[in-house]
């Protein structure tokens, strides 16, 4: 080998080290900065000024049925994958914003998937004040402890599919004819609603059943159904959550119920 040979040789090799060095170093700097972003700055919340609460404590209230408003700052998605009964879905920043105008005389419980801090984040950057609490644990303790949630209706979950009591359309039409205690609750939108549905059914959208409960009365059998099988089936569940046990889900979708010979009508002109 010549010298020119062993010169350019040597060039290479330094800029393969340089390199090599270049992506190291740019890695390390990229995993620091990431786990800054990613690690909760614990350090700067100021543990005793964070007033936390127990899901015990927390159920209790509920029952009581005492002034408060949960604020649920996961995730849209997670939220209404399932969260507690009556809590509402805010970001962080839409609690910053709002909190000029939140009433004096409630109290706010602050909940979190209870693993990285960001319920006491957020206390600690409105500054702690007195009527906001920390769900101590979040979500998961919550789960973990038993008590009780609202989900989305997931088919795939044993836990949902064990909520559900079917109902098919021959059975729909002789119970119809023997019971007049019987509630048809249709799921579908108030568009379609109007535009036909069985005979003698209410509607309450399946997004507005947590909200619009209390239209629902509790006595009787509650037979509901929606545009498809899948609607009924998160709408059986979603009643289950909400302390209501009478009620049976369609199989068939509408459209497979009005030519099953079934009364239909309509609010249309």
């Amino acid at each position: 080998m010549n010298k020119k040979e062993a010169t350019k040789i040597l060039f290479f090799g330094l800029i393969l080290i340089m390199l090599v060095g270049v992506v190291t170093l740019t890695r390390s700097l990229f995993k620091k900065d990431y786990e800054k972003q990613t690690t909760p700055p614990t350090e700067k919340i100021d543990q005793k000024k964070i007033q936390t609460i127990d899901d015990q404590t927390l159920s209790e209230m509920l029952k009581r049925k005492e002034s408060l408003v949960m604020i649920d700052i996961r995730d849209e998605e997670s939220f209404q994958f399932e969260h507690l009964v009556d809590s509402i879905n805010w970001s962080g920043e839409e609690v910053i914003s709002a909190n000029k105008n939140l009433l004096e005389g409630k109290s706010y419980i602050i909940i979190d998937d209870g693993y990285l801090n960001a319920g006491k984040r957020l206390i600690n950057d409105l500054g702690y004040p007195k009527n906001f609490y920390y769900l101590d644990g979040g979500m998961a303790t919550w789960k973990n402890n038993g008590y009780s949630t609202i989900s989305f209706g997931n088919p795939e979950s044993f836990v949902d599919q064990s909520k559900i009591n079917y109902i098919e359309t021959e059975e729909l039409k002789n119970l119809l004819s023997q019971d007049s205690t019987i509630v048809l609750l249709d799921l579908r939108s108030k568009e379609l609603f109007d535009q036909e549905h069985l005979k003698g059914a209410i509607n309450i959208p399946l997004a507005e059943l947590e909200l619009r409960r209390k239209e629902i009365s509790s006595f009787g059998q509650l037979i509901v159904y929606g545009e498809s099988q899948f609607e009924a089936f998160q709408g059986g569940v979603r009643l289950f959550d909400l302390n209501f046990f009478n009620v049976r889900s369609v199989k068939q979708p509408f459209s497979e119920l009005k030519t099953g010979n079934l009364a239909t009508e309509s609010f249309t002109n």
